[in-house]
């Protein structure tokens, strides 16, 4: 059993366990990426796609992403389905440091659209997810989320993972076009653990915060 099976295994035998690890991991993974907040401003302003806002989400948004996840149709939750989606949850891993949660609003209006994160862990690793408007998907908004979460790590000097169903092909395409991914272990059912690096042709751009 590799590192990520076993730490899913851990996580749903041991869920009390695992907040008080969650709470430690998330204090060290800050105390060593202070600039985690002003760098993630910048890049989610620079990538966000024409008509829509890439920002971070707040204390305050949490009931707007209440609603904006409840009124996602189930079957968006088929292969999605992190934490819960409920008030206190998300101001829970808002409030502590091992999530970065992000969202995707309207340029005009505040309307929340989509809604992603890096979950950080301290040996350098972050995990990304993501949930676009049934609406909206097939529009290149998930592709857009891929390559800013890849360039946020890019900078930070952390290997971003992925874990995503090899039947959901459209979220494995997305990711495919917003980043370079790799392969790297067979999980639990048809889940596999992807590694997503920057676009050789945004790296070539950017330089790595060391």
């Amino acid at each position: 059993m590799g590192l990520t099976s076993w730490l899913i295994s851990f996580k749903r035998t041991f869920p009390w366990l695992w907040r008080i690890v969650e709470s430690f991991n998330g204090s060290v993974f800050f105390l060593r990426h202070r600039d985690i907040i002003p760098l993630s401003e910048e890049i989610l302003e620079n990538s966000s796609p024409d008509g829509y806002v890439f920002s971070l989400a707040t204390q305050d948004d949490v009931p707007s992403l209440v609603g904006f996840l409840s009124g996602q149709p189930e079957e968006s939750f088929k292969y999605f389905r992190p934490h819960r989606f409920d008030e206190k949850t998300l101001r829970r891993i808002i409030k502590g440091y091992s999530f970065l949660v992000m969202k995707v609003t309207e340029t005009v209006g505040d309307e929340i659209k989509g809604y992603f994160f890096l979950r950080c862990f301290c040996d350098n690793r972050a995990f990304a997810g993501l949930l676009v408007d049934h609406q909206l998907q097939d529009k290149g908004l998930g592709t857009a989320i891929w390559c800013a979460c890849s360039q946020i790590c890019q900078r930070l000097g952390i290997r971003m993972f992925a874990t995503i169903d090899e039947k959901n092909l459209p979220s494995l395409r997305s990711c495919d076009k917003g980043t370079e991914i790799i392969s790297r272990e067979k999980l639990h059912e048809d889940y596999i653990l992807v590694e997503c690096r920057m676009k050789e042709q945004i790296n070539k751009k950017i330089s790595p915060v060391l």
